[in-house]
């Protein structure tokens, strides 16, 4: 068949060699032709997937991406208790990942959150709402940690004064034991800022108040400290 004679279909990605048979102008391939396009659109989406048909790309042009703002006034406001469920979450991440309270105020994460939520009018919690859920969890996981530690027949108390880069003075305590599952625990108990020198008395007096305070004072201790 002389090239002049062939019959192009598909905005010329195949060509009709003959009744039976088209074959792809990309790549040579021959197809089982009777007037049913099926097969030759399966094979551009599959094997030539950057190769758009003019009526795709016309048709792709016409939906257009939608808008956030068009976005977040299609979804509703976040409830009473979705958003406690995220000041938690904000207070679990500044926690663990030592991120500043003032994070609350970044414009960039509250347009993260708004999108996140799909509620355009959602606020982020204040320094001194992430404060009071900081230290509800942190009552929370204490009374978890007493109770291990009253289990433990023996603990390890280590103790670490230190100096930031600010030349403020602090005191770390941390307590070590296995409990009954044969499991080592570690965890802090305590990381104070200090003022007082740091004396035979005036170390005895703050490990004394952290232990008490962690009903640690009468059970059998064993001291490293540095």
């Amino acid at each position: 068949m002389e090239a002049e004679d062939k019959k192009y279909i598909m905005d010329g990605k195949f060509y009709v060699k003959n009744e039976n048979t088209a074959v792809c102008t990309i790549c040579n391939k021959e197809f089982k032709y009777h007037r049913s396009l099926t097969s030759l659109q399966y094979h551009l989406s599959n094997k030539h997937v950057f190769t758009k048909l003019p009526s795709q790309v016309a048709s792709s042009s016409t939906s257009t991406q939608p808008t956030l703002s068009s976005f977040l006034q299609n979804n509703k406001p976040v409830s009473t208790a979705r958003s406690d469920t995220i000041t938690e979450s904000i207070a679990k991440w500044i926690a663990k990942d030592s991120r500043p309270l003032s994070v609350v105020a970044d414009s960039g994460l509250q347009k993260v959150l708004k999108l996140a939520t799909g509620d355009p009018t959602y606020e982020m919690p204040s320094r001194r709402s992430i404060g009071r859920k900081l230290a509800m969890l942190y009552e929370d996981i204490k009374v978890q940690k007493v109770a291990k530690l009253g289990e433990a027949y023996s603990v390890a108390v280590t103790c670490d004064y230190w100096t930031s880069v600010a030349n403020e003075n602090y005191l770390g305590l941390f307590c070590h034991f296995i409990d009954k599952n044969w499991i080592l625990e570690s965890f802090a108990v305590g990381l104070f800022h200090t003022t007082e020198r740091h004396t035979a008395e005036t170390v005895k007096a703050q490990i004394s108040t952290i232990l008490n305070d962690w009903n640690l004072s009468e059970k059998n201790l064993h001291y490293w400290l540095r």
